[in-house]
């Protein structure tokens, strides 16, 4: 249902990738230490405190992003609130707009050279480490374009 959006209306691309690093993202769980005395949820924490930080929990709170573990390419929300997969503010991973022009020139291309593309959906693994997430396994059958 995703493809025949994307390949009516290429400019969707890069809401699909901000979308997908929402729901899928590549780190799950960093960690900061504390600079300020600073209160959370009424819980004190003094400089040197160390805070664990679940960044694929922030893109899914269902405060922030209705239905979140629905993947949908137009979400106004994304645009307020912004996706966290890449970091924040001062700590925004310097490779951030690398990481997004590599999918959107991989999808670009993909669209381009392929009539069809079907993902065995029962297929996927994934790999499943606390830090870093991601797929291992993903069988995809593509027709090629001619």
């Amino acid at each position: 249902e995703l493809e025949p959006q994307l390949r009516a209306d290429p400019s969707l691309i890069e809401a699909f990738i901000d979308e997908t690093l929402r729901i899928y993202p590549p780190v799950n769980r960093t960690a900061r230490k504390v600079r300020a005395p600073l209160t959370v949820d009424g819980q004190s924490l003094s400089p040197g405190d160390l805070v664990i930080l679940f960044l694929g929990a922030a893109n899914r709170d269902p405060k922030i992003f209705p239905d979140p573990d629905v993947l949908r390419i137009v979400r106004p929300e994304r645009k307020i609130n912004g996706v966290l997969s890449f970091g924040y503010g001062a700590h925004l991973c310097i490779g951030r707009l690398l990481s997004i022009l590599e999918l959107r020139i991989f999808y670009e291309e993909l669209l381009k050279r392929t009539d069809a593309l079907n993902v065995d959906v029962d297929s996927i693994r994934y790999r499943d480490g606390s830090v870093l997430k991601g797929i291992s396994q993903l069988r995809l059958t593509a027709t090629a374009r001619g």
